[in-house]
């Protein structure tokens, strides 16, 4: 049995989030904006902060657990963390914060 790698484990978990939040998830970005100026800026600190650990040798990663493409010293691995949290957080923040609708009213009272 090979070993779990990083790669097989961020997908698995990006599409548990995108399945498990699809419909607040299309809610929570309607423009595309909404979604890449954050985006944008989150890659960037965990680009510079990842690497930043690494080359300070408090973070390591076993080499055949990587496939081994780095952007700076980070393996582009760690950058799935940065784009799920962003999707999870955007998701749950429009599930807990958003209004219930007339017809989401109905559907919950209608037994």
């Amino acid at each position: 049995m090979e070993s779990l790698t990083y790669l097989t484990l961020n997908l698995v978990f990006s599409a548990f989030v995108v399945a498990l939040l699809a419909r607040p998830l299309r809610r929570a970005f309607t423009s595309p904006s909404h979604l890449l100026l954050p985006l944008v800026g989150l890659l960037f600190l965990t680009l510079v902060f990842d690497s930043l650990i690494i080359s300070l040798d408090i973070v390591r990663y076993t080499p055949e657990h990587i496939l081994g493409l780095y952007a700076w010293r980070a393996p582009v691995e760690d950058f799935f963390y940065t784009i799920i949290a962003l999707l999870l957080a955007g998701g749950l923040w429009h599930t807990f914060t958003s209004k219930p609708t007339k017809e989401n009213h109905e559907i919950n009272h209608s037994t």
